[in-house]
């Protein structure tokens, strides 16, 4: 099972989003550029019934906690460590979606929020 990976700089650092194995067969995900203390928008297309696992890499400082801030309004969406985790529901095919967040420090020291909205298209 391979992934493939999308690159983005985030500040000074750099982000790596990757969707590994039988996953990037069944979603796509938009690359995105985190920012401290911000939400950036971002688009996943996911099939129905399938999930989506999408890993954010590392960024230019400390991350305490991953979590979903904005639950998703159809689907089912959760972190496992620096993971987002998306799965549709089975049968359902339209638009939903959701906010992830990673709580920590900038590379300063300074408390940060970096956040993601997920606008998600369910494809049959």
């Amino acid at each position: 099972m391979g992934c493939f990976f999308k690159k983005a700089l985030v500040g000074t650092g750099l982000l790596l989003v990757s969707v590994c194995g039988v996953e990037a067969k069944d979603c796509e995900f938009d690359r995105v550029r985190l920012y401290h203390n911000q939400t950036a928008e971002t688009h996943m297309t996911v099939k129905t019934g399938k999930r989506c696992l999408v890993k954010f890499g590392g960024t230019d400082g400390a991350v305490t906690e991953t979590l979903i801030t904005q639950k998703a309004r159809v689907g089912t969406a959760s972190t496992e460590n620096s993971r987002v985790i998306y799965i549709a529901k089975a049968g359902f095919n339209g638009s939903d979606e959701f906010t992830y967040g990673r709580k920590g420090t900038d590379r300063y020291g300074n408390p940060s929020m970096m956040s993601a909205h997920i606008l998600v298209n369910v494809v049959p």
